[in-house]
């Protein structure tokens, strides 16, 4: 039976908007480390590649492979101590960088396509095009990290007690 404790839609929506913006903010800290994280990537992938190709005289686009994996391990080091630390995965640190390289390779086959397109057919240099490949492939790293590698499991309101029907 119901009775004259349930709670109202004003108290439902004020509920569901500070959850809303409690899950807003921990997620944009979220996103500001990742962020960091994949500007310390842009720094060994940067350096790497032009070791790779001043030094190593080394194929640019091949260079860009090579750059770009290492910065993957590394970003998945710092992702997985700072960034997500707090997600409590099931998945084993072995299993996590499995998925994490699984999808940061999608983000690099993205970044090489952009690299590619921006150096053959726009004539931008390999340094300055590296840069956009980067950022054209963080979205979807973030996005699928955070849904796989690292995923948070969502909490039901209910369970929070935020609408409870009381007899």
């Amino acid at each position: 039976m119901i009775n004259a404790s349930v709670r109202s839609p004003g108290y439902l929506l004020s509920a569901y908007g500070a959850w809303f913006a409690g899950r807003i903010a921990a997620h944009a800290r979220c996103l500001v480390r990742f962020g960091l994280v994949g500007a310390s990537g842009v720094v060994v992938n940067t350096a790497l590649l032009y070791v790779l190709i001043e030094v190593g005289g080394l194929n640019h686009l091949v260079a860009a492979l090579l750059a770009t994996e290492a910065a993957i391990l590394s970003n998945f080091a710092l992702n997985d101590r700072w960034t997500f630390r707090d997600s409590k995965p099931a998945a084993s640190m072995v299993r996590r960088a499995f998925r994490y390289n699984l999808i940061a390779l999608g983000g690099l086959a993205i970044s090489v396509a952009v690299l590619a397109v921006l150096t053959y057919f726009a004539d931008f240099h390999y340094l300055f095009a590296n840069l956009f490949a980067i950022g054209a492939a963080t979205l979807w790293n973030y996005a699928a990290s955070r849904s796989w590698t690292w995923p948070t499991r969502p909490v039901s309101l209910l369970r929070q007690g935020v609408y409870m029907v009381e007899n």
